[in-house]
């Protein structure tokens, strides 16, 4: 068994080491048309474990993939295994209008017809699709790192002081599981959705308080999430701020998000704020998948 990325990042070093197997990275780069150059740099072995994040710049990633897994077949891999940290293009899970791409389906035919044979990935954006099962022939993991969370969180803050908070209805399972492991209490807020770059927070239930809070949301990109959520906390009283993201995906968002309070992340997606490790998650999955004991509920996990 070999760990390849493509390209090559720290998170899939860390997975191979837990897995006890070689790790390598491929030879990626672009001709000046932009056409994709790849090559393995060593044997491929029978099991090929393929990390890959979609995160960034999701098409060229996409495409990295697709020829790695293809080519790891033709070179004669009997199972290739994509470990997908960040699962791009799961947003548009529904026609809302005529005519549109339900980019979550495609995605889930594209990866199929790539002859992956499974797949493992980090906390995707559910929301009308409740399960990658309902969209992959193939065996489709959703892992979730609430446990790596709750550790750093009892690590670093008191729960006498600070609070936990959800930014909005989608977040709840995920910032529960996260306060019953903490210890910590936790509310959950209302988010509207005005246009992609534009949302409303409503904390009209909520009473004034004079803790802590920190925001713990599955995505950063634009960043306006986390500012709305912390500008109206604050006039409830709210006195200080943390942000802890799963997949961090725009610099620019971190930094807008900066200006108001520190923000860490977890390692699915590079950064200069990925202090929290899910390396584990993914290394545990899949022992479990490869001793043929394959696990469909991340609980099953702890």
């Amino acid at each position: 068994m070999k760990v390849f990325a493509c390209p090559a990042f720290s998170l899939a070093k860390k997975i191979a080491k837990k897995l006890n197997a070689k790790f390598s990275g491929i030879e990626i780069k672009y001709f000046p048309d932009n056409e994709i150059y790849l090559r393995f740099k060593e044997r491929v072995d029978e099991e090929v474990i393929l990390v890959q994040s979609l995160a960034k710049k999701p098409n060229e990633r996409l495409v990295e993939l697709i020829f790695s897994s293809l080519t790891a077949k033709d070179l004669g891999a009997r199972k290739v295994i994509a470990v997908i940290p960040y699962l791009a293009y799961m947003r548009q899970d529904k026609r809302f209008k005529k005519g549109e791409c339900i980019s979550a389906r495609v995605l889930a035919e594209i990866l199929q017809a790539s002859e992956i044979d499974a797949l493992f990935t980090l906390n995707p954006h559910l929301h009308r699709i409740k399960s990658l099962s309902e969209i992959y022939r193939i065996p489709a993991f959703e892992l979730s790192c609430e446990g790596e969370i709750a550790k750093y969180i009892q690590k670093k803050f008191s729960k006498d002081e600070w609070v936990l908070v959800g930014p909005d209805i989608e977040s709840t399972n995920f910032v529960r599981r996260i306060s019953r492991i903490s210890g910590f209490d936790h509310f959950i807020l209302r988010k509207r959705r005005i246009s992609s770059k534009k949302v409303k927070i409503f904390v009209s239930k909520l009473k004034p308080s004079k803790k802590n809070a920190i925001i713990i949301d599955d995505i950063l990109s634009t960043g306006e999430t986390l500012i709305k959520t912390i500008k109206e906390l604050k006039k409830l009283g709210f006195r200080k701020f943390f942000c802890i993201v799963v997949h961090l995906l725009s610099e620019k968002g971190l930094k807008k998000v900066e200006k108001f309070c520190k923000v860490v992340s977890t390692n699915s997606v590079p950064s200069r704020v990925s202090k929290i490790d899910v390396s584990e998650v993914f290394s545990l999955a899949i022992k479990r998948y490869l001793t043929e004991k394959p696990i469909r509920e991340i609980d099953e996990l702890f």
